[in-house]
């Protein structure tokens, strides 16, 4: 947050409004944590994967659907809008519209994202959070592309901005002429690459904080609008991963833990993976990749439609335009037009200095 220059507009009082949603199509939201508690619109949030029977058999029956069950949409979540009490967001007032479209095992259909988008548009969302993708090829797929653009088009008309992590493949975008990476070869997408501070394990001290996420993040001339921070992978000599520089949050006490990474759709639960700490503690987790990166840029887009000029086009440009350049001058492959300056954005960087 402070590498981005968040606590300046902080210091301003720029903390965003409850009138602005920031819609986060994800695995859920774990609404009655210390940090997410009030924040959540659960009268509109929406399961569209179903999976109301799934938090009845593996945790509680009575909890809203939006529960989460993977993590990752918590995650995400806190980085937009927060109490602070244990991590901060970039917003501490923005309401959050919970739109499960990713199931407890982190798939998400396309389709059902696309069902998503034009839900949160039609509910009233300034912008959707989309800290998920991947590809297919162009060839043979022109409908579903067709599909997605009209979902974007329609989030547009209907003033909504959709912010999309550039994924985890150290891609770059703008030269894989064959496929699709959706969602940010879609149309009137903001595109976020991720910055991860180098150091030698999760706590520190880091040497840059704004470094490209070359082990992971995606990049791409022309497709990148934005970077944000995602966190990093800290390797050996030999190049083995053998720590994480992961953006934290508190854990979903909802979460379920399976054997597997990437288990199968018939694999059973092994149980919370975040059981009730002991008291006077929390239970943590941190997530790496754009997939972080992209909810700090969704809550910059919050923060500068609570200033009242909140149409896509101009969040778009203030958020650009309020980058801190890095890497190669003016717009690049891997920053884009640079990593993003919450007080820059929002033109309070004169201000503050002034008053120094």
């Amino acid at each position: 947050m402070t590498a981005i220059q968040a606590d300046q507009a902080w210091a301003a009082g720029k903390l965003g409004s409850p009138r602005i949603i920031a819609a986060i199509l994800d695995t859920g939201l774990d609404y009655g944590n210390f940090d997410l508690d009030g924040l959540v619109d659960l009268d509109h949030s929406i399961d569209l994967v179903g999976e109301a029977d799934s938090i009845a058999k593996y945790v509680a029956s009575g909890l809203h659907p939006i529960a989460d069950l993977h993590g990752h949409g918590t995650n995400v979540g806190t980085m937009v809008s927060s109490n602070a009490i244990v991590a901060a967001g970039v917003t501490a007032e923005t309401t959050l519209l919970g739109v499960k479209v990713c199931t407890m095992r982190g798939s998400c259909p396309t389709a059902t994202v696309v069902e998503g988008i034009r839900y949160a548009a039609d509910a009233g969302a300034t912008v959707v959070n989309l800290s998920l993708g991947g590809g297919f090829p162009k060839k043979g797929n022109r409908g579903l592309i067709k599909v997605i653009n009209r979902a974007m088009h329609y989030a547009h008309r209907k003033g909504t901005l959709v912010v999309a992590g550039a994924g985890n493949a150290a891609l770059d975008l703008a030269a894989d002429k064959a496929n699709f990476h959706d969602f940010c070869n879609a149309d009137f997408v903001v595109c976020v690459s991720a910055t991860g501070p180098t150091g030698e394990s999760a706590f520190g001290p880091f040497v840059n904080v704004d470094a490209f996420a070359e082990l992971y993040s995606n990049f791409g001339r022309g497709v990148i609008s934005v970077a944000a921070p995602g966190g990093n992978l800290v390797l050996d000599a030999g190049g083995s991963v053998v720590d994480l520089t992961p953006v934290w949050s508190l854990c979903s006490s909802t979460s379920l833990q399976f054997a597997s990474l990437t288990p199968a759709p018939t694999d059973p639960p092994l149980g919370l993976a975040c059981p009730p700490p002991p008291p006077g503690f929390v239970n943590l987790t941190g997530f790496v990749g754009t997939s972080q990166a992209t909810p700090h840029v969704t809550g910059l887009a919050a923060l500068l439609a609570s200033q009242g000029r909140d149409f896509p086009l101009f969040i778009r440009l203030a958020i650009e335009r309020g980058a801190d350049d890095l890497g190669p001058r003016g717009r690049d492959a891997f920053f884009g037009n640079g990593r993003i300056n919450v007080a820059g954005s929002l033109g309070l960087q004169k201000h503050l200095l002034a008053a120094r």
